[in-house]
């Protein structure tokens, strides 16, 4: 089976890469049961309890999808809910924007940075 498959099953605590390095596994897995042919309101459900940003419709009538994902919209307009309707083969390109957190100390800690705001004299060091 799958790496995913073997994750879920048996929740190892650590797995093996594809370069054969042993690696603790650090993660927390929940599984959700999901029908790729679900209505309007599991798919809205599903969406819910998943607070997904990004969704994928991929099959059906072309009519019928995109009425989902009108649907889908304004459902979750308050969220910003990108709801994306390829043709077969088509690429969909979606952006994951990740914050990296860091812990400071001194002068440059008694203060909430502003947005966009440069700090300097940080040095950022990994496992710290």
């Amino acid at each position: 089976g799958t790496l995913a498959k073997q994750v879920c099953v048996q929740r190892p605590n650590e797995i093996v890469r594809q370069d054969g390095k042993s690696v603790p596994l650090a993660m927390s897995i929940e599984e959700i049961s999901f029908s790729a042919h679900s209505d309007f309101a599991q798919t809205r459900d599903f969406i819910d309890v998943t607070e997904v940003n990004n969704v994928v419709l991929v099959h059906g009538d072309h009519n019928n999808v995109r009425k989902l994902k009108d649907r889908l919209t304004e459902e979750f307009k308050h969220k910003k809910l990108q709801v994306y309707t390829p043709k077969n083969t088509d690429t969909v390109r979606i952006k994951f924007v990740h914050e990296n957190i860091v812990k400071v100390m001194g002068k440059v800690a008694n203060e909430y940075p502003r947005p966009n705001q440069v700090l300097k004299g940080i040095l950022v060091s990994k496992d710290f």
